[in-house]
């Protein structure tokens, strides 16, 4: 079968450029490739990029993504040329006419752009060419977990859209592209993995998910050059060692944003002693054997997975080689999930004689020196931790099934053996008291010189957690009518026409509220969890800070 597999684009291209070739976008191509399909594969990122350059798309001209009303009319069949001509630069040159299916990815980042667009694009491959369309990407997922605010949009997709679906999409797209031109598929009887119905009380269900699979992506197609970071040439650099070193700073030292950053304004203007380098994604571990109970993962109602881990190296040997480039940022629950894989993954790189450098997220309990030595001498630079709370108090409250003495204890390892240590943090637990806050600023002021950065996050409820699913447990009370559809359009549209950065952009995954059953309300708990995240933000390295004052000022000297 001919297929073509769009992504569609999302608000961060415009702010801070591309700075991962898409790794999701990757593995279903990969699989669809391996499965005999012909597949193009479009990160529509790139197009709106390109076209936001040229001139040809500007701000006023993407705002009718945040009209829900406009969106909504376009989904049902209704004319609008505006959007058509958005569609039509995004898709300029693509030959999607003729093809047997196009597979639309809304992303994952929970943000109004992507999810929008991507609907859009799929009604307009309809219209216009007449193929079959199939929908996924996590922000499907997101749209079902709040369906009771997004029932308008759901009463208007389940009518326009035969596929939509939720979890790994690899198996159903197969599925899909073979079966499709079938009248009357998929009988009652046939389950395709994870296709979203709507049932007769209105509901949006769907059948059970597929199963993760441990996949290498295939980039090839897309123009790389977007997603390139400029760093020094060590082969030609009079000191390869204080190269290596700084480079290993600039892309595993330094926070997102400001590696964001400094790609963007290097991409413009080039210096010299530096060459472009891809940093790959890639995830060979899904899912995650604990039940912290604010997360998602607490559901457990998705199987473990775990990649072989000589199938592993040998896919990060194939794709340093064929992309060029050493650097890798993995996306697993944690790399330390396994002792034995641990090992036996350190190991084959040295087998391999492999030289790569790489982050992960970890856990502190399955981590010990020897562990980390291998780990560090295969080529760990960076790992995430979440520690989530500097008091054992709430740490058990949640189940993080953790203790400050195993972190200080990681953390130590960590300085002592040469990886940077950051943390993730959240606040506005409920109940969360004065005093459980001063012991996580005591906490990190107190080791500050073992963490090198620190992500803070407010709380909010995820439905499919433990804590959402049973919040008296945990003394709370679930407040659903905070926010409408129309309103956090709104609220997304004001971000948008400010021209204010990522940080300020409205979080659509916090829309629901709660109220603890005998103490605060939401609106008490939402200003004091944002009084104590603006705290934390104020506790970052200041030289993250200066670095991004240096490259702001190069920058302007280059323009």
């Amino acid at each position: 079968m001919r297929m073509a597999i769009l992504l569609s684009p999302s608000e961060q291209a415009l702010h801070t450029g591309l700075s991962l070739p898409p790794g999701t976008l990757a593995v279903m191509t990969a699989y669809q490739r391996q499965a005999g399909h012909e597949v193009a594969q479009y990160d529509l990122d790139t197009d709106l990029v390109r076209a936001w350059e040229a001139g040809a798309v500007g701000c006023d001209d993407l705002e009718f993504l945040y009209d829900k009303a406009r969106v909504l009319a376009y989904l049902s069949g209704a004319a609008d040329a505006e959007i058509d001509r958005f569609c039509e630069v995004l898709l300029a040159g693509k030959p999607i006419a003729g093809l047997d299916i196009v597979g639309v990815s809304l992303g994952g980042s929970f943000s109004w752009m992507p999810i929008h667009s991507g609907f859009l694009l799929a009604r307009f491959v309809q219209a216009r060419f007449g193929v079959t369309v199939a929908i996924g990407g996590n922000n499907i997922y997101y749209l079902t977990l709040f369906q009771d605010v997004y029932r308008e949009l759901w009463d208007v997709l389940t009518r326009a859209f035969r596929f939509i679906v939720v979890g790994p999409g690899h198996r159903a797209l197969d599925t899909i592209a073979r079966h499709a031109h079938e009248g009357g598929w998929p009988p009652a009887a046939t389950i395709v993995d994870g296709l979203v119905h709507r049932e007769p009380d209105g509901h949006i269900a769907y059948a059970p998910k597929a199963r993760a699979e441990v996949l290498r992506p295939d980039f090839h197609g897309l123009d790389l050059s977007y997603y390139q970071h400029w760093v020094t040439d060590e082969s030609t650099a009079p000191d390869p060692g204080a190269a290596r070193a700084a480079n290993a700073e600039q892309l595993f030292r330094w926070p997102s944003s400001l590696i964001q950053y400094a790609q963007m304004v290097y991409r413009r203007h080039p210096p010299r002693g530096r060459i472009p380098r891809i940093v790959i994604p890639y995830t060979f571990n899904y899912h995650c054997p604990y039940a912290c109970a604010f997360c998602a993962e607490s559901d457990r109602s998705d199987p473990l997975v775990i990649g072989d881990a000589e199938s592993v190296v040998a896919d990060l040997e194939f794709l340093s080689a064929e992309y060029g480039t050493p650097y890798f940022y993995f996306y697993n629950n944690y790399f330390n999930l396994s002792k034995s894989f641990v090992k036996k993954f350190c190991a084959e790189v040295e087998r391999r004689g492999l030289r790569i450098y790489w982050q992960d997220c970890a856990r502190f309990n399955n981590l010990d020196a020897d562990l980390l030595t291998r780990m560090r001498e295969a080529g760990c630079q960076t790992l995430w931790f979440g520690m989530e709370t500097g008091g054992e108090r709430l740490m058990n409250v949640v189940n993080k099934r953790l203790t400050l003495d195993q972190v200080e204890h990681g953390l130590e390892l960590c300085r002592r053996l040469g990886v940077w240590a950051n943390l993730e943090m959240i606040v506005g637990f409920p109940y969360e008291s004065v005093e459980d806050f001063g012991r996580t600023v005591r906490f990190l002021h107190g080791h500050r010189d073992l963490v090198n950065f620190v992500q803070a996050n407010r709380y909010f409820v995820v439905p499919s957690s433990t804590m959402g699913r049973q919040p008296d447990t945990f003394g709370m009370e679930i407040v659903r009518d905070l926010y409408t559809y129309g309103s956090l359009l709104d609220l997304n549209r004001a971000w948008f026409r400010s021209g204010r950065d990522l940080s300020s952009m409205p979080n659509n995954f916090d829309i629901y509220g709660f109220d603890e059953t005998e103490g605060r309300d939401h609106g008490a708990i939402r200003r004091e969890g944002q009084k104590r995240l603006n705290l934390l933000h104020a506790m970052q390295r200041p030289e993250f800070y200066e670095t991004r004052q240096m490259l702001k000022m190069l920058h302007s000297i280059a323009v």
